[in-house]
């Protein structure tokens, strides 16, 4: 009976031992290829409240019964700056963009101008960057999602995400305008042109800007696609991560006077006509010589004729009528 008694006693021992490890088993974290996750310590009286692990796009690990798991977007992102209108929606008639206020800056001729652009982003995804400036970034604005890929958020993130972007995003754009534009002249608004070469610039300057702006010295962000990328792109997490420039597209650049639009807007149509009054006279001249002007001027006459019903046009002294 003794030895029984032993036996059931020891029996007991390791189902109690089971049990305790069934209770601190492992349970399995995976990303998508759209997002990373974080495992943290719980805080709880066996661990701290570290960043333990950053899993990595289509990655697996092991989170423990004192950890817990949130997940950022680590796939290529935009930010868009565009103005609030019925033209801007999707097909779901969703509105499109992040912010909708105009970037400001002004010419080297004094003029303000609005602009409208839209920068390709994605998140520094170098470990040390990701754990011990960007987590605690993010934190601040509870940026992370407890599910992945942003579980059908506004912009497929968080609203802590979006917190996060439009008090930072913004401001550091707006101050890499102010240092670009003012080498430009009124062209930029007036003839649409050197967009491409701004937003170049653009690209040059912002990183110092948004460092500033968040208060490390790291660069939280990099451009998207091919130019920040793993040594292995397939091997995400091994080897070393190249941080590339955040890269921009001008989509408008206007002044902030509507008025002087207007005035410009005229001043371009009358000098669209010019040219194509221009162009229509050196045709004639081809066709009929010197007497071209009166040639296109009797064709004017009869155009704006054929508009009235009662309109008759007498050429000569009577002896042609044309009556449309």
């Amino acid at each position: 009976m003794k030895l029984k008694s032993k036996l059931s006693a020891l029996l007991s021992l390791v189902l109690i031992a089971c049990a305790a490890m069934v209770l601190s088993a492992c349970s399995e974290v995976a990303t998508t290829s759209q997002s990373c996750a974080f495992i943290v310590g719980d805080g709880g009286d066996t661990s701290d409240a570290n960043v333990h692990e950053v899993v990595y796009p289509g990655q697996q690990a092991n989170q423990g019964s004192d950890e817990n798991v949130v997940y950022v977007p680590c796939n290529s992102r935009n930010y868009i700056i565009n103005p609030t209108d019925k033209d801007n929606k999707n097909a779901n008639g969703e509105e499109i963009g992040d912010y909708h206020k105009p970037i400001r800056a002004v010419t080297k001729d004094g003029t303000r101008l609005n602009i409208w652009l839209t920068s390709t982003w994605t998140l520094n995804q170098d470990r040390d960057v990701m754990m011990k400036y960007f987590y605690p970034f993010c934190e601040k604005y509870q940026c992370f999602s407890e599910g992945q890929d942003g579980e059908g958020n506004i912009n497929s993130a968080a609203p802590g995400w979006n917190a996060m972007l439009a008090e930072n995003m913004p401001f550091a754009i707006d101050a890499t305008a102010h240092q670009v534009l003012p080498s430009y002249s009124d062209a930029v608004w007036k003839k649409d042109v050197d967009w491409d070469k701004i937003a170049s610039e653009m690209s040059e300057k912002f990183a110092d800007n948004f460092r500033k702006q968040t208060g490390f010295g790291a660069d939280l962000i990099c451009g998207s696609g091919d130019v920040s990328q793993w040594d292995d792109p397939e091997k995400p997490g091994k080897g070393k991560f190249t941080c590339g420039q955040v890269r921009f597209v001008i989509n408008r650049i206007e002044p902030s006077d509507a008025n002087q639009q207007r005035l410009v807007d005229r001043q371009t149509k009358a000098e669209l006509e010019k040219n194509s009054n221009r162009a229509s006279l050196n045709a004639a001249k081809q066709k009929y010589g010197s007497n071209a002007g009166n040639w296109l001027g009797m064709q004017d006459t009869i155009d704006k004729c054929n508009a009235n019903a009662k309109c008759v046009v007498v050429l000569g002294k009577g002896s042609a009528v044309v009556q449309p």
